[in-house]
């Protein structure tokens, strides 16, 4: 099965209703191209879009960068159009520059600027069919960064055009592509995915009586104090809304948990300014790092501007996205000064189990500080595959790790330290982990924390923790964590001692195969806080306890859904809490089923019948219409849960190996855990000809569900009677 990000370096998709359009200079602002209008009080500009190729990319593989109908063609069908200004047709001009030339917003870089690559004038065309041009090859070995591609169009003409780069195997952009075309190894998340990127660009709905709705992708930076979301001319039709990373997704843009509503900009103006000034837009405070999806749902016959964050780049497909967890432990509690204490840090890239597209993390960077009572000894890297480097300087210990880590690739590392004759009290050893995605973008900083304790003269309480979990959901009854379970985990912390344990505070992570579920954490008996567990966007259970007088039992509970994907080799689901107070030092929770000493707390994990796959939707419908002129997919849902969209294979043959994906990812349109109706028209497909379908189900947590396939021939019946694993939840 071709991956999510297969073809995401084509743009925009090629069944998407709003398309790409670039208007000349003359043309009336009030058309809707702000960037390129000699009336936007600069004097005009160009539209940009960027070629990002990822450090990845195989050295001997170069890429081949096409555009689809770059000129003006009046044979240019509905609903992608071109438009002609006058009685005059206008020539079309498109530029690429290296990956050392910047964008540098509106006009910048201009024509022939240093770095340009190519330069090329396209003459109006008349009468012929739209096809594929090959307009660059960068020779391997390709350098890594973006490759800046200018698009302009002269006089007051307006041309829709399309984007793509990969690897071909031949000369003639207009055959079919090869697998893997844009992901090398055929697998997500290993860093050599070519993604596209926007800088500026206008975007046109043709389609007669409809409202269709653009989702972008943009990423927010850590720590910014606040950001501000642009747009232009939408006149005042329809709907803007942000998804922060933890917000519910609609596609449809209807407010959900999390969501912010944004301002819907009048005809020629901005919103929040006015036809030459951008003014303030939608500010957001402290906004949520991470990639936010901005939903902007228009009427037909409306051409308008979606720039988001100004100077940012924008995509129209998912990019892969890392997220990279952090442990550290010493196997202590209790210590002395004189000892010597080894400390293990392991991390691992999750995303395959947490992110819609899991992405390799780069530029990997762990740092240790090392408290004043601790003097450092040594460092290394113990896993044998990890390449790069170890370096003390002051009380800061630094691992750099040389090659990225792919999704769901793991690591250990290793610090010796000695507890200094001066030691007291407690001795707390932080680390974290800093990383980016592919475009280098930052992402949050990884912590972790070890505790331990220099006993004084003084008693110390005996805290015993223990942990228990049961599955609260089994879907399908089979006793084991399978894809959307659901856990219910209890930790019950006993202090049997004579002395009073204060400053009590517990902290669990919820294993990277599970989600925590927001607003499932509670103390009992009441009276600690829930500091994260309860709010969108917590990702683990911290909880403030306090004081636990001697005798006395303090019990929290939580529960975790399983994802929609394991990572490889799991067959238990794992989980450990970890306490400590101002006078207990790191204490692990401990299975009590087990005769182990401070174990986690394990859940039989996988099972589900090979001939039943787990999926989020009941499929009522699925079956194909061959008219002379095309051919069209039909399917229905009866329920949707979690589902984030479809996309459709094609083969010749009933053998799914041989099929090629057809069209981009199609987004999910039920609400509630209701389902739908879609309809796809494949004009790639040869009517008359014998077709294979099958429909591909993507789901919030990274997996999938196929179905089919179905022919030319098949009609509902054809349907496997797939059943409803996955609980009914509002998306």
């Amino acid at each position: 099965m071709p991956a999510l990000t297969s073809e995401a370096a084509e743009l925009p998709p090629v069944d998407s209703p709003i398309f790409i359009q670039t208007n000349g200079p003359s043309a009336d602002i009030g058309l809707g191209d702000w960037y390129s209008s000699n009336q936007n009080g600069f004097g005009g500009g160009y539209h940009y879009l960027s070629v990002e190729v990822p450090c990845g990319w195989p050295t001997t593989l170069d890429i081949q960068i096409d555009l689809y109908s770059p000129e003006i063609n009046t044979f240019a069908p509905t609903p992608r159009i071109d438009e002609i200004g006058g009685t005059t047709l206008d020539n079309t001009v498109f530029e690429l520059y290296d990956n050392t030339t910047t964008f540098g917003g509106l006009n910048t870089p201009g024509p022939g600027a240093p770095g340009s690559l190519i330069q090329r004038v396209f003459p109006p065309v008349t009468g012929q069919a739209e096809q594929w041009v090959r307009f660059y090859t960068l020779p391997a070995p390709v350098a890594c960064g973006s490759y800046l591609l200018r698009a302009e169009t002269q006089g007051d003409d307006q041309n829709g055009w399309r984007l793509r780069a990969g690897h071909d195997s031949d000369s003639n952009p207009n055959n079919a592509l090869p697998q893997n075309y844009d992901n090398p190894d055929g697998r997500a998340g290993t860093g050599d995915e070519i993604a596209i990127s926007i800088g500026q660009t206008t975007y046109q709905h043709n389609v007669t009586g409809m409202v269709e709705c653009l989702l972008n992708y943009q990423y927010v930076r850590p720590n910014v104090p606040d950001v501000s979301f642009h747009n232009f001319d939408l006149d005042g039709n329809q709907r803007v809304t942000y998804y922060p990373p933890s917000a519910v997704f609609d596609p449809q843009g209807n407010p959900t948990p999390g969501s912010i509503s944004g301002t819907v900009s009048g005809s020629s103006v901005w919103n929040g300014g006015t036809q030459t000034d951008r003014g303030t837009g939608d500010i957001v405070q402290n906004p949520e790092p991470g990639w936010w999806r901005l939903v902007t749902c228009v009427q037909a016959d409306n051409q308008f501007n979606q720039e988001g964050q100004t100077g940012v780049p924008i995509f129209l497909e998912p990019v892969p996205e890392p997220d990279m967890a952090i442990t550290k432990d010493d196997q202590r509690k209790l210590i002395a000064v004189g000892d010597v204490l080894t400390y293990t840090i392991r991390f691992i890239n999750q995303s395959p189990t947490t992110k819609q597209v899991p992405g390799a993390a780069f530029d990997v960077r762990i740092t240790d500080t090392l408290p004043p009572s601790l003097g450092f000894r040594s460092c290394r890297l113990v896993t044998p595959s990890l390449a790069g480097s170890c370096a003390n300087r002051g009380q800061d210990v630094t691992f750099t790790l040389a090659n990225p880590v792919a999704a769901g690739a793991s690591g250990q590392l290793e610090i010796v330290a000695d507890v200094l004759p001066t030691s007291t009290g407690q001795v707390l050893n932080s680390a974290t982990i800093d990383y980016a995605d592919l475009l280098k973008n930052p992402q949050p900083t990884g912590r972790a924390e070890d505790l331990d304790l220099i006993p004084s003269a003084a008693p110390l309480p005996a805290l015993v923790v223990h942990k228990t979990a049961s599955l609260s959901l089994d879907s399908n009854g089979n006793g084991k964590a399978d894809s959307a379970d659901e856990i219910a985990y209890t930790i019950a912390l006993t202090n049997t001692g004579t002395v009073s344990a204060t400053g009590i505070l517990l902290r669990d992570t919820p294993d990277a195969n599970t989600t925590l579920i927001v607003g499932t954490t509670t103390i009992d008996p009441a009276g600690g806080i829930v500091l994260s567990g309860n709010s969108l966007g917590d990702r683990y259970v911290q909880a403030q306890i306090g004081v636990i007088m001697p005798g006395e039992s303090v019990r929290v509970h939580f529960t975790a859904r399983v994802n929609n994907r394991l990572l490889d080799g799991t067959t238990v689901i794992a989980n450990q809490a970890i306490v400590r107070g101002a006078n207990v030092p790191d204490t692990p929770s401990d299975d009590p089923s087990t005769p182990e000493p401070d174990d986690p707390t394990n859940v039989p994990a996988g099972g589900s019948p090979v001939d039943s796959p787990p999926t989020a939707i009941s499929l009522t419908d699925f079956h194909i219409v061959t008219s002379k002129d095309e051919v069209t997919v039909l399917w229905t849902t009866g329920t949707e849960v979690r589902t984030i969209g479809f996309e459709i294979l094609r083969a010749t043959t009933a053998d799914r190996a041989l099929a090629v994906r057809v069209g981009t990812i199609i987004l999910a349109r039920g609400s509630g855990g209701g389902g739908a109706s879609y309809s796809y028209i494949d004009r790639s497909a040869t009517p008359g000809e014998p077709h294979n379908y099958w429909l591909v189900e993507h789901e919030d947590g990274g997996g999938t569900s196929i179905y089919g396939p179905a022919s030319s021939a098949a009609v509902a019946s054809d349907v496997p009677p797939y059943q409803v694993y996955l609980p009914l939840v509002v998306r």
